[in-house]
């Protein structure tokens, strides 16, 4: 049986996990093949042809988010493109990548230890994360983890930190994060600003 649908993953990082396990419950469809560009998506008619770098970037964009290469989804993009993007992190969730060899082989983490890898023929599958050494963890999602924080996405947006109460004088910072994790801080007054462009 062939599958082709996406029409039900989940948005964000949640979504990231979700392509990939169902990827994995129709593991029959994929084939590992280190071809560029890319497929147009990870739900394609089968035999779908992917690697790790694909697989990982394929994830992302059926769960909406931005392509962690940085390269729009043109079909380009490998481990190293995907390395030299998002932020690193020591705790990794579920959507995260998995970084081993110096960024010879990546995967996408799931949570509780484990993630879904796309290395070789027969894959994916699912392994502990720490089945190799990992080298490094990133993350891509701006959508918050579970402790508030959140990942760069390779868009700018704006924060509002506000401190005081009513009719005490208020101290705003906007803080606009670029790509490459740089941030302005800006003093002014409270006014309603958009997104940086």
């Amino acid at each position: 049986m062939s599958y082709s649908g996406s029409a039900s993953i989940s948005k964000g990082r949640a979504g990231v996990v979700q392509a990939a396990q169902e990827a994995l419950a129709h593991r029959g469809d994929y084939q590992y093949d280190e071809i560029r560009p890319m497929p147009a998506s990870l739900f394609g008619a089968p035999p779908v042809r992917v690697d790790c770098s694909s697989f990982y970037t394929l994830c992302n964009k059926a769960a909406g988010l931005p392509d962690p290469n940085g390269l729009g989804y043109n079909g380009d993009g490998n481990t190293t493109t995907l390395q030299a993007h998002g932020k690193q992190t020591r705790a990794p969730e579920g959507g995260d990548a998995a970084f081993y060899d110096n960024p010879a082989h990546v995967t996408v983490c799931i949570g509780d230890g484990e993630c879904i890898s796309m290395g070789q023929p027969g894959d994916p599958q699912k392994l502990p994360v720490d089945y190799r050494t990992v080298t490094q963890y990133r993350t891509y999602s701006n959508t918050p983890s579970s402790n508030g924080t959140s990942g760069t996405s390779g868009t700018s947006g704006t924060v509002k930190l506000a401190a005081g109460g009513p009719g005490a004088l208020k101290l705003l910072l906007f803080a606009t994060l670029t790509v490459g994790a740089i941030w302005t801080i800006h003093k002014g007054v409270e006014t309603e600003i958009g997104a940086a462009d």
